[in-house]
């Protein structure tokens, strides 16, 4: 889904994890409101947030060290490769 995507998205706008830098935390209310702000979503749901060294499937923030990135990694959702569109 664009929206929540890492790259530069083919009209040009750029996916919330496209717009972290380096050592930006990311919020799951920020992920629910990047996903909810698609016109024609009215649900969404989030299957797993976490860090590489996070236990839980689903963290409130995930912290990012000040030399990484948090990246978008859409093909591991629903085991298909990506969204649930």
């Amino acid at each position: 889904m664009a929206a929540v995507s890492s790259t530069t998205n083919a009209d040009g706008s750029v996916g919330f994890f496209g717009r972290l830098s380096f050592g930006d935390s990311v919020y799951l209310s920020a992920v629910y409101a990047a996903l909810q702000s698609v016109l024609g979503v009215a649900d969404a749901t989030v299957a797993v947030l976490k860090g590489q060294s996070q236990s839980l499937d689903i963290n409130d923030v995930v912290r990012v060290g000040s030399i990484e990135i948090a990246r978008c990694t859409p093909n591991i959702l629903l085991g298909t490769g990506g969204f649930d569109d």
